[in-house]
């Protein structure tokens, strides 16, 4: 049986043992430093598709804002006959804490869903790499 190794090796019959264990070592070696950069990879493409939401996420709650002002203001001029202006304006701020209070809460929830994935990614990543050491050592053995 003619067993050939990869391209840059010639007939493993022909090569020491010494050779053989540093070529699995090296490629061993090599194996790990893939399995880091497609964990690299994967991060990095997740933070970039988060960065591309959170610029949309910031303008349409700028717009919220500037549209949530203009309410409020109508709010507080429809109160002023029956409790002032100033009356009106502290139930349209008090109202805007509350909700803003519930949306801070959401999001916190939405951020630790996203810190859970990565979490998840990264120890999947981990068992990935010491399954790969493991199948080197085996293969040393």
């Amino acid at each position: 049986m003619d067993v050939q190794s990869p391209g840059r090796y010639r007939n493993v019959h022909d090569r020491s043992l010494g050779e053989l264990f540093h070529g699995l070592l090296e490629d061993g070696g090599n194996l790990l430093g893939a399995e880091v950069r497609l964990a690299e990879m994967r991060l990095t493409q997740r933070l970039r598709l988060l960065a591309g939401a959170a610029i949309f996420f910031g303008a349409a709650a700028g717009l919220a804002l500037i549209a949530l002002m203009g309410v409020g203001f109508v709010i507080a001029l429809l109160l002023a006959p029956v409790i002032g202006f100033l009356g009106g304006a502290v139930v349209v701020a008090i109202l805007a804490g509350v909700g803003a209070w519930f949306l801070l809460r959401s999001g916190q929830a939405k951020l630790a869903q996203i810190g859970t994935g990565l979490k998840t990614d990264i120890a999947t990543t981990k068992a990935e790499i010491a399954s790969a050491r493991d199948q080197i050592a085996g293969a040393v053995k």
